[in-house]
Parts: C-alpha cells; structure tokens; sequence
C-alpha cells in the first residue's frame, strides 16, 4: 500500500519552498487572494486558508485518513 508520501511532487529547487512561503506573505500583507480573516481581541488577521490547512494538526489527520473537504 502508498504512503502519503509518495503522491507528493518532488521539486529539485531548494530554495522553492521559500520563495512561495515568502510570496504568500508578501500577498497576505497587501491582502491579496486572502479568503479568510481570523478576528481576536479586537484585531483581525486576513489570511489564506490554504496556508492555514496546511499549517494545523488537521493536515496530518487528514492524510492519514485520505480526507477530502471542499469549501
């Protein structure tokens, strides 16, 4: 049986993950394609929700489960 793993793309630039992680910053602080915004005490965050899948304990439930959730 696959793991998760192996459905993953490989990219040969190092440095790629970086530089998306920075151009997603860059377009969250000019609140481009920002789908989402979090609101706490008073402040709101905007953000996008697909940074914010990736980023929580529910992204290793989720692959483990091969769990698919369209909003």
């Amino acid at each position: 049986m696959a793991s998760p793993e192996d459905d993953l793309i490989g990219i040969p630039f190092p440095e790629h993950s970086s530089e998306l992680l920075s151009c997603l910053n860059e377009q969250r602080q000019l609140g481009l394609l920002c789908d989402v915004t979090i609101k706490t005490q008073g402040l709101e965050y905007r953000t996008h929700r697909a940074v914010l899948a990736a980023s929580t304990p529910a992204r290793s439930w989720c692959r483990s489960r091969r769990v698919s959730h369209t909003m």
